[in-house]
């Protein structure tokens, strides 16, 4: 019997051990400031990481954008793809009256996420000057953390109203070209890794390959120590 147990346990496969070792290893997690001005579309966004979140709040995503955060909520997802990854999302309100809180949950993240509307135009300055007071916070420029910069709300960019002209407010969108320099990203990646992805909570686009990239630079910065990047 106990050469017969031996040779059972022998003939393992090579696939046995690897789903095994699937089995077994650990889900990263990964612990993100979520922050932009109220009315930048965080919360949508955040909608678009997971299914799961998106079928809990069924066709109201467009609904969910105009809730604001009240405070502060942690959003926990665990997100589904060929590199599983746990999310552990501190969603900051935009409203004037928080900004003060982002600076204290900021030392305890691994990474930023910043929202900006660029239908918005008239406040660009204002959430310049918000994200530069949060990145001069000692602990994050202790930490060089990452930074994702999302543009979002990339779908309302120039559409044209029903009475086939072009929407005035939406016309003011500001391009991709002009959030890198609003923000001088040029010198943000000085001191951070940092990405600008164009993006949209009610269509998701951007927001799996924002995701995808601040995992990445969020493992690679756990490594190595912050050395300078072309910025993207």
């Amino acid at each position: 019997m106990g050469n017969l147990m031996n040779s059972s346990s022998r003939s393992g496969s090579p696939s046995d051990s690897n789903t095994l070792k699937r089995f077994f290893k650990k889900t990263p997690i990964r612990t993100i400031l979520l922050c932009g001005l109220n009315h930048s579309g965080k919360t949508t966004l955040l909608c678009n990481l997971t299914s799961d979140l998106i079928d809990s709040v069924g066709d109201d995503v467009e609904q969910v954008s105009t809730c604001p955060t009240v405070g502060v909520s942690l959003v926990e997802i665990n997100q589904r793809t060929s590199n599983r990854v746990k999310w552990r999302v501190w969603d900051m309100s935009g409203q004037g009256r928080f900004r003060n809180l982002w600076g204290y949950y900021s030392g305890h993240v691994q990474g930023l996420v910043y929202v900006v509307d660029v239908t918005d135009s008239d406040r660009i300055g204002v959430s310049r000057d918000e994200l530069q007071m949060l990145l001069d916070q000692p602990r994050v420029k202790e930490s060089r953390m990452p930074i994702l910069l999302f543009a979002n709300k990339a779908d309302m960019s120039n559409m044209d109203d029903e009475r086939g002209g072009v929407d005035q407010t939406k016309s003011k969108s500001l391009s991709l070209d002009n959030i890198r320099l609003a923000f001088g990203v040029d010198s943000l990646s000085q001191h951070h890794k940092i990405k600008v992805l164009s993006s949209s909570g009610l269509t998701g686009t951007g927001v799996a390959e924002g995701f995808g990239w601040l995992s990445e630079a969020i493992r690679t910065s756990e490594k190595a120590p912050f050395r300078r990047v072309a910025t993207n």
